[in-house]
């Protein structure tokens, strides 16, 4: 509707487990302050033309968390007989009770301080490497066997049907790039999640 601007999760598309929408609305406020007011001064500008700047504004952060809380939902949400979605929901705790980096990125991507999709894609993907290593460590891997091999496939294949529909869907990075999607749809198949 004309006349009206949306702000944080008004429109309620963000899952409430990582309170993303409320953290969104705070950066929406932050970003609209800044855009409606010049040189610090107070002296509002034309409103109409602010409305492309700030969605461009917005997107990296809004992106960046709505992609988050919807993989962190699909991480935690009953597993169903999924043992490899269950050995990386284990893995998530484990890995964020390392402290350090461990959890200081997540932390960031979760406050909205840090609206990079590639450090999200490398802490999910270092969270399905903590499943891996727990799995091998659990089996002894002196002697690879065919299941072993198809149980490992199975953690990466979760993570990627988990985590690359959400950041194609929210066009974020280079995985929104046609080549490189249809690439790794080929190794780890997901597009039918799309």
């Amino acid at each position: 509707r004309e006349g009206v601007l949306m702000l944080g999760d008004a429109l309620n598309l963000r899952h409430a487990l990582t309170g993303c929408g409320m953290t969104v609305g705070l950066r929406d406020v932050e970003n609209l302050s800044d855009l409606l007011t010049r040189d610090g001064k107070g002296i509002p500008v034309e409103t109409r033309k602010i409305e492309s700047e700030f969605l461009r504004r917005r997107c990296p952060y809004a992106s960046t968390l709505n992609t988050l809380a919807n993989a962190l939902h699909q991480v935690f949400a009953p597993p169903g007989g999924d043992r490899a979605r269950a050995r990386i929901r284990t893995a998530c705790f484990r890995y964020l009770s390392n402290g350090g980096v461990c959890a200081a990125g997540p932390m960031g991507l979760l406050s909205g301080l840090c609206e990079k999709p590639w450090v999200l894609s490398t802490h999910f993907f270092l969270v399905v490497v903590f499943a891996l290593r727990d799995f091998c460590l659990e089996r002894g891997m002196g002697a690879v066997s065919p299941s072993a091999l198809r149980d490992i496939y199975q953690m990466l294949h979760a993570g990627a049907r988990i985590l690359l529909p959400l950041l194609i869907k929210e066009r974020t990075a280079p995985f929104a790039w046609w080549p490189t999607r249809k690439a790794l749809n080929v190794v780890f198949p997901f597009e039918d999640l799309m």
